[in-house]
């Protein structure tokens, strides 16, 4: 009898490609029409990453646990795929979901070649993978150290990198508490960081030292 495959075992193995459009479109009329909409989120477009169609990065600064639904919110119809702790697939009510909305996975804080593997492949792709660089939402909304690997990541790939920067959101679904605060407010304001050509010249910049 053929041994079961385990999750960790399917996590190192598992090909991943951008959302089905189906399930992208029914976690946004779930998470993004019928929840975040109460918190009267304002979005503002300052550098469009709609318009990308060679791959890019959205990073975040990670203060609630529905950063996703306003990402996608802002978003729409652009599809991406984000970067989840890799603790988090083991989590029942999770597994099928993040499968569904194909979540890359990474474990924190350490070198994880799979979970990098798992990145480029949707870059090469031309993809739009999103994380938070610090790995954490704080009780205080204030964020974590940046792991240095990520901007090694970031070079390496050259490509477009873009910061959506979240206001409030620690307020309205703090990690301290299961429930969530309606009304009130919070922001998303999305912007470019890095062009291509930015990478380039701050390669050529180091070349030019040595």
């Amino acid at each position: 009898m053929k041994k079961k495959e385990t999750l960790q075992e399917e996590l190192s193995r598992r090909k991943y490609r951008q959302p089905n459009s189906f399930f992208y479109w029914f976690y946004k009329m779930v998470m993004v029409d019928f929840k975040i909409t109460k918190f009267n989120p304002k979005i503002t477009m300052i550098d469009d990453i709609k318009k990308e169609d060679n791959g890019a990065f959205l990073l975040w600064n990670h203060l609630s646990r529905l950063d996703h639904a306003f990402i996608v919110k802002a978003l729409y119809p652009k599809k991406f795929n984000m970067v989840a702790g890799y603790c988090e697939f083991f989590r029942s009510h999770l597994a099928w979901a993040f499968k569904k909305q194909q979540i890359l996975p990474k474990k924190n804080f350490c070198m994880d070649p799979v979970g990098v593997k798992a990145i480029l492949s949707l870059i090469k792709q031309k993809g739009i993978v999103t994380m938070a660089p610090e790995g954490l939402a704080t009780i205080t909304g204030i964020n974590e150290t940046v792991i240095t690997g990520i901007g090694h990541l970031l070079k390496h790939c050259r490509v477009p990198v873009y910061f959506a920067r979240f206001d409030g959101q620690a307020l309205i679904a703090p990690v301290f508490s299961s429930t969530y605060r309606y009304g009130g407010g919070c922001e998303v304001t999305i912007y470019r960081l890095f062009s291509p050509e930015d990478f380039l010249a701050a390669h050529e910049s180091v070349a030019d030292v040595y």
